[in-house]
């Protein structure tokens, strides 16, 4: 292993990037850079300052086979072993792609959303701007990419001043930016030493270094190239794409995970696991967490907003990993909704902490549902009183326990088949409905105020300015649907301004007996003749 060092214009990097010469080896993590960081490294570009050193990894000869954080097989000369968010995001600001993601990757990775440009400020002077669709603007990659002669056409398009100072000034700034120094680190070396540059690197960060779920997966990586393009990062893309980033996080994956394998296999002992190991755990993973989404899901618990404790999938996916036939079992459903009307909502550690504890050591599945019960109070679910139906969730995307209990017991038909008003075929937990306003000046996060539509159906209640006769007129649920969905006839003359508190009055009451059928329905999970289960759920 050798090291040397020299500095490189920001500039050449822009180009040697574009080139393809880098790419970023399969034990990093990937890019996740918001906006205003990427503003601040660009506003210390623009005034003179710097952005650090990277460590830029050139492989022995001889070295193995590389694989890329983003693609199987690279053919690339250099590898950023330190540096990758800075270089990426300059690059980002100045609309250029890295070779090493593709456009889907890049896109999911908020690159395009990146990018920057330059406006003119109050006292006419170039300056910092993020894209704009009205006003003077330009983007610093059409001035990067300008000729002396074409500068003042660009500035012309992007409805900026076109006099010579002006425009001088515009270059003068982007040359600034682009005639920093970058100091680069070389290592010359093998795979292996480079890895441990990375996590020693990483291990002394006091600013943007990895956080510990990142470190720890990239260890295991290390030792299982598949690992993150495989496995974490399609879990990650799942829930992003289907509204359970919340629940479904790389923290969250990484604790699953690191509970699956052996003591030996874990922590700093991890550096030297063996791939199978690490294999075996991984699709262990994949197919309980799988399996815990399909089963929330069906029990509609299907988006992060449905999902009131997201720790409970910790749980579900250690019991279905443990035991498989726990899938098709009733109890895991009854344990959710014991803890989510218990108030159990797992935000302390310890609790998490204990119903693993109940799952891993229970002796049979009949002993681990027995040590998870007994977290529980016993007997059946308290009552749920009427009051409670009007509180309003505090989460600001959520709906809370009571739309969580409500969306189980909508979705497991206490009060009869939740179909759209506008299309019977469709009935929750169809995707296609969610919790949609019944109301003008509906209150963000109140039950009352809402309920599972689709978007036609939506479409059409806001038409009649919420839930009036009008609505109801076109709509013409029978009764069966209106009592699936606790939805009382409309009076005839009732005013938009007045459905809100009309609902409050009459639909609260519906709300609150149907999520209290519910609980009376699971029945107790421990006690000395337990309810046996209602097949149903």
């Amino acid at each position: 292993m050798s090291e040397a060092y020299d500095s490189i214009r920001v500039g050449k990097l822009l180009e040697e990037v574009r080139q393809g010469v880098y790419d970023v080896p399969q034990f990093q993590r990937m890019f996740s850079r918001h906006r205003r960081w990427v503003e601040a490294l660009m506003g210390t570009l623009w005034s003179s300052g710097r952005i650090g050193a990277t460590l830029i990894w050139r492989p022995t000869d001889g070295s193995e086979r590389i694989a890329g954080r983003y693609r199987r097989a690279p053919n690339s000369a250099l590898w950023i072993v330190d540096g990758q968010q800075r270089i990426t995001a300059v690059a980002a600001a100045f609309g250029v792609q890295p070779p090493w993601m593709s456009t889907e990757q890049w896109e999911r990775c908020g690159g395009p959303l990146l990018q920057m440009g330059i406006t003119n400020d109050r006292d006419g002077k170039p300056a910092l701007a993020r894209p704009r669709q009205h006003g003077p603007y330009v983007s610093l990659g059409t001035v990067y990419g300008a000729s002396e002669k074409e500068i003042e056409g660009v500035l012309a398009a992007g409805n900026l001043p076109t006099e010579t100072g002006f425009a001088l000034q515009v270059q003068e700034k982007v040359r600034h930016i682009l005639d920093v120094e970058v100091l680069r680190e070389w290592l010359d070396g093998d795979l292996e030493e480079a890895y441990k540059h990375f996590i020693n690197r990483n291990k002394k960060s006091t600013q943007i270094g990895l956080r510990p779920e990142e470190l720890a997966l990239s260890i295991l990586a290390h030792s299982f190239e598949p690992l993150l393009p495989d496995y974490i990062d399609p879990m990650i893309e799942f829930a992003a794409k289907h509204d359970l980033s919340v629940t479904v996080t790389l923290h969250r994956l990484n604790h699953m995970l690191q509970r699956m394998l052996p003591q030996t296999g874990s922590g700093k002992a991890a550096l030297s696991v063996e791939p199978a190991v690490v294999e075996d755990a991984a699709d262990r993973l994949k197919r309980a967490t799988d399996a815990a989404l399909r089963y929330l899901a069906a029990r509609g618990l299907d988006r992060d907003g449905l999902i009131s404790s997201p720790a409970v999938l910790n749980v579900l996916v250690a019991l279905f990993d443990r035991f498989q036939h726990s899938q098709v079992d009733d109890f895991a459903f009854r344990w959710i909704v014991h803890t989510i009307a218990g108030g159990l909502q797992f935000s302390r550690p310890s609790l998490v902490s204990s119903a693993l504890v109940a799952v891993t050591q229970g002796g049979s599945y009949e002993d681990a549902c027995s040590r998870l019960a007994a977290l529980s109070p016993p007997g059946r679910p308290s009552p749920f009183p009427e009051p409670r139906i009007h509180v309003v969730s505090r989460s600001k995307r959520g709906w809370g326990a009571v739309g969580c209990l409500y969306a189980m017991a909508s979705a497991t038909g206490t009060a009869g088949t939740v179909r759209d008003l506008r299309d019977p075929d469709i009935a929750f937990p169809d995707r296609r409905m969610s919790l949609l306003p019944l109301c003008e000046n509906a209150v963000r996060g109140r039950l009352i105020h809402h309920a599972f539509m689709s978007d036609a159906t939506a479409e059409v209640i806001a038409a009649h300015h919420g839930w009036t006769r009008d609505a109801y007129d076109e709509l013409a649920p029978d009764n069966a649907a209106r009592a699936a969905h606790q939805l009382p006839i409309p009076p005839k003359g009732i005013k938009p301004d007045e459905v809100a508190d009309w609902l409050a009055k009459e639909r609260g009451p519906l709300l609150a007996r149907t999520i209290d059928a519910l609980l009376q329905d699971i029945g107790p999970l421990w006690d000395e003749n337990p309810l046996p289960p209602t097949g149903r759920h």
